[in-house]
């Protein structure tokens, strides 16, 4: 690796662009050089930069082997996942498309189109998150705090009146494809053959991304709900309890 040229790493390999950019060495912008001259413009040891190439481009934010299944548990996972989408993998994405040259995609319009909408889906995506952080996520921990005799069982029906937990599991489960403009702007990520470098790690990211999208919203159907709802009937049956015992 020491020798070749960072343009031709990312070639055969997409993914690694990524660790490269979690290392503040921004792509395209050196692709010509060797990663031995890489090192050298930037006085790095060239030892160190393919050892932490190579364990970031094994490294998987969203892997996940729990303890047990508690609420408070399964939140910082999420969370933790939310936090490595907002704050690493789109500012990368969106480096990316903002810097395309429409001349380097196999048509200047997919470029401009995909340029125009990303953003959107950025912005639509980071409000979507913080909803469900401030409003679901926060319910669903003080139901474990009641059901754990430490919550204050008066905010359940303060909470209840903005967060309904089936409602909202059922329309996580049915809720529409939140990549599928994109998707359908790219021809499913299918990248055609003889395209450009940054297009290959554009359409290569954006269809890492929504695998990873899946796999998160899988585990919120699978684990999160199923565990909140079963939280609340719990809390409601204590809170009846000590109502007639009181």
């Amino acid at each position: 690796m020491r020798n070749s040229e960072i343009g031709e790493i990312i070639q055969k390999d997409p993914g690694i662009a990524f660790a490269f950019y979690q290392l503040g060495i921004l792509f395209p912008s050196h692709h010509e050089l060797p990663v031995s001259g890489l090192c050298d413009k930037l006085n790095l040891d060239d030892q160190w930069l393919i050892r932490n190439l190579q364990e970031l481009r094994k490294s998987d934010p969203l892997e996940w082997t729990p303890s047990n299944y508690n609420m408070p548990e399964v939140v910082n996972h999420l969370k933790s996942v939310h936090k490595f989408f907002i704050q690493e993998k789109l500012p990368f994405i969106f480096h990316l498309v903002n810097d395309i040259d429409p001349r380097s995609f196999d048509t200047q319009e997919l470029a401009r189109d995909l340029k125009m909408l990303f953003p959107l889906f950025y912005e639509d995506f980071v409000h979507h998150i913080r909803n469900e952080e401030s409003q679901v996520f926060e319910y669903a921990l003080l139901l474990h705090q009641v059901n754990e005799n430490s919550g204050n069982p008066g905010l359940m029906h303060f909470l209840k009146s903005k967060v309904d937990l089936c409602q909202t599991a059922i329309e996580h489960l049915e809720e529409d494809d939140e990549m599928e403009g994109i998707r359908s702007l790219t021809n499913n990520f299918n990248c055609p053959e003889g395209a450009s470098l940054i297009q290959r790690v554009v359409y290569w990211e954006l269809e890492k991304f929504e695998k990873d999208l899946r796999r998160h919203s899988q585990m919120e159907n699978d684990i999160f709900f199923p565990l909140a709802v079963d939280l609340e009937k719990k809390a409601r049956k204590r809170l009846s309890k000590s109502l007639l015992e009181n």
